[in-house]
């Protein structure tokens, strides 16, 4: 069947331009809004959980007008030319052997970061508060929309917007393209939080580029940042 709405070829100007883009964005987000929010009373968590829900949210509107202004109108559009396309049972079993992979693969990772980089620091100060029992329970409800913004903004704009055009610009190595400017994306973050993400970030690239399947994709960073935040929340991670 032939797609309706081909990707057009996105080189290295629109790359640059959407993750430096993105990059801005979240420093607006890190270092004016969450900031705003703590001084209004909030806690750093749930500072980063309601600013970061709103810069994530812009990433999804963004992904959906540049999607609308290649000519998707319709839902069907939208979902075929991001390749949203169903699971199977291969694919079931390629989400959880990566998915728990990565999450063992990344805890030994930050463990080598901690030995060679004295004052490493794997999260950012906001994230950095403790175990869950040190807050409000009712945080939980401010980190789910935020949760869901997160992965559906970035890989709709990066994987489904994005990850396309760059293959028909860069061919076969637009993972690497796709990977380093998701990496560099995440500075404002922290330089220790983006070397610690950064094999996953380059995994997960990796595997929606081979599979052309934006819900691997989706979720893949759904098992990664579900264990991350919830290890952090509980006093797990440190």
């Amino acid at each position: 069947m032939a797609v309706r709405h081909p990707a057009p070829a996105l080189g290295m100007l629109p790359t640059v331009l959407a993750y430096g883009g993105g990059m801005l964005l979240m420093y607006g987000v890190t270092r004016i809004a969450l900031p705003a929010f703590v001084q209004f009373g909030m806690s750093p968590p749930l500072a980063w959980f309601v600013s970061g829900g709103l810069g994530f949210g812009v990433l999804l509107l963004a992904a959906i007008m540049l999607l609308r202004s290649e000519g998707c109108r319709s839902r069907a559009d939208i979902l075929q030319r991001a390749r949203f396309r169903p699971i199977d049972r291969i694919d079931v079993v390629l989400i959880g052997t990566v998915g728990v992979g990565t999450v063992a693969f990344t805890a030994i990772w930050a463990a080598l970061l901690g030995a060679f980089w004295p004052g490493f620091e794997p999260q950012p100060w906001f994230i950095r508060s403790g175990p869950l029992a040190d807050a409000t329970p009712w945080i939980l409800l401010a980190w789910a929309p935020m949760f869901l913004l997160n992965i559906l903004g970035e890989e709709l704009l990066w994987h489904g917007w994005l990850l396309p055009g760059q293959e028909r610009a860069f061919g076969r190595m637009a993972w690497v393209h796709a990977g380093i400017g998701w990496i560099l994306f995440h500075l404002p973050f922290g330089l220790g939080t983006m070397l610690l993400f950064a094999p996953f970030l380059l995994i997960i690239t990796y595997a929606v580029r081979r599979t052309h399947n934006l819900w691997i994709g989706v979720w893949l960073h759904a098992v990664f940042n579900a264990a991350g935040i919830l290890a952090t929340l509980f006093g797990l991670a440190s």
